[in-house]
């Protein structure tokens, strides 16, 4: 078949999207990035807050109505839904009769086989597969999937005799190694390495671990073999993704290797930046600031999530950290690694958080400056501690405070990019514009798809992948105007 895989969620998804569709070609389908020309359609979902498992349902609905048309001949929901579910699954079925197959993030190899069982299996039935105990058979849902949130259907959905499978491993084990064949859903100049997957930290408000399992980390062996086989397809720049990639092989070798890592990684030809996602504080050493310092192709960024500074809160989200802490961590880096762009998010509207405490995090984000922020209202998840919590906070005081801090921020990123203003800067060509004389690239202070953006003038075309040096002539909230000044490589 012609397989359309549609990506909801994280960088982590789409590395799991890769290998999936790699999955897929070696067995013999062929992938399409035109959801249009598709007569399958595998959806890998996002469940990480409720937010997110809306969008996925949402995006269900939408793919499900094109069966109608006769057009799309399968449908299958992939990941972190599934998963997050698997004690639901009955309900699923029934909320999603279009959909022919539920598969978890553990499970996704086993994707081909169960296509080729449900061909030649007759009968509207149920293929189970289960890796330790677990219900025999699938009872029909006796009332709406829980909790209420689920989108009402927008009409009677058909109901076609066919088999279906809702495949489904209690604990996931998966972790892809560089032998797993890989479609790149990515242009070909950067990618993402997972160089771990699960997460041992038990935050209050996460339900990550109850669906990716525990850490477990690849070799380093293994992750500079891939970040070769990577940059032979072409790309100059790798981003290192993981649940906590801080954490990085603590498993394997008895204590956090990522300095060592960098060290291997920075020493595959052909790349030329190397950056830092999802680095959970607790695991910042000096010997991790010193390796983004002192390895060349280790851009000077690092994404740390720190969530609030406040101490009772980060005591209440079981943070591992302190305010104390976290001042000196971003005192050091500050220090340590002049230019260095610190990324980082918060939560605001946790059980229990008072107008102080959010004055408190006000204040903070003055004082850190720091050059990227994502701030999210608190979510309650399914068998979370945090969930059962008193004193939460109503909806539209989240709202508030998210709006609140947004706008301090936003003046911030603000100033911080009119110190651009007149600079030279190393330019990561992305793409060209819709004007044949802009192209649209990134400095080493912007991660695909989550940062800014760099608009470069130039009278030459400019390649995706090419290094460019420009000066920055304009300024916008989070993006620069910049006129290019030499030929990069």
């Amino acid at each position: 078949m012609r397989v359309h895989v549609l990506i909801l969620g994280c960088a982590r998804t789409l590395v799991d999207s890769e290998g999936l569709s790699g999955i897929l070609e070696k067995a013999g389908h062929s992938i399409t990035e035109s959801l249009p020309e598709a007569d399958c359609v595998v959806i890998n979902t996002c469940a990480f807050i409720r937010e997110a498992e809306e969008e996925s349902v949402r995006t269900i609905l939408d793919v499900a109505d094109l069966k109608k048309t006769g057009k799309l001949r399968r449908l299958y929901v992939a990941g972190c839904l599934p998963q997050k579910r698997r004690g639901e699954r009955a309900d699923l079925l029934k909320l999603l009769p279009e959909v022919d197959g539920f598969l978890g993030p553990g499970d996704l190899p086993k994707l081909p086989e169960l296509i080729r069982e449900q061909l030649e299996t007759a009968g509207d039935a149920v293929i189970e597969r289960q890796t330790a105990a677990g219900p025999a058979a699938v009872r029909p849902a006796r009332g709406p999937l829980r909790p209420v949130w689920i989108l009402p259907r927008r009409g009677a959905a058909p109901r076609h005799p066919r088999p279906r499978f809702f495949v489904t491993s209690p604990v996931p084990t998966l972790l892809f190694d560089s032998d797993i064949p890989r479609h790149r859903l990515t242009p070909s100049h950067f990618a993402y390495l997972k160089i771990s997957e699960g997460c041992d930290h038990a935050c209050t408000f996460c339900s990550i671990p109850q669906f990716r399992g525990a850490h477990r980390s690849r070799t380093i062996e293994d992750l500079v073999r891939d970040a070769e086989l990577r940059a032979a397809e072409g790309a100059v720049e790798l981003n290192l993704v993981g649940q906590d990639t801080s954490y990085y092989g603590t498993d394997l070798y008895g204590s956090p290797r990522l300095p060592e890592l960098l060290e291997k990684l920075s020493t595959v030809e052909g790349i030329r930046w190397i950056r830092l996602l999802y680095a959970h504080p607790a695991h910042v050493t000096e010997e991790l600031i010193r390796a983004i310092r002192d390895f060349p192709p280790i851009v000077k960024y690092i994404d740390i999530p720190l969530q609030h500074i406040n101490d009772s809160l980060l005591v209440a989200m079981r943070r591992e950290t302190d305010g104390v802490f976290i001042r000196r961590l971003i005192e050091r880096f500050r220090r340590e690694i002049p230019g260095v762009a610190l990324r980082t998010t918060f939560i605001v509207g946790f059980p229990g958080e008072t107008e102080e405490q959010v004055d408190e995090l006000a204040d903070f984000v003055r004082e850190a400056r720091f050059e990227r922020v994502g701030i999210f209202p608190y979510s309650p998840e399914p068998k979370t501690p945090s969930e059962r919590m008193p004193n939460q906070i109503p909806e539209e005081v989240k709202q508030e405070r998210l709006n609140r801090l947004m706008q301090l921020q936003q003046g911030i990123a603000e100033g911080i990019n009119q110190t651009w203003l007149g600079r030279e800067m190393e330019i990561l060509i992305d793409e060209p514009d819709q004007d044949p004389n802009i192209f649209l690239g990134r400095t080493y202070a912007d991660a695909p798809e989550v940062d800014g953006q760099v608009f470069v003038k130039s009278a030459r075309p400019l390649k995706p992948g090419q290094f460019v040096r420009a000066k920055v002539t304009d300024t916008y909230e989070y993006d620069l105007v910049a006129e290019a000044i030499a030929s990069g490589s």
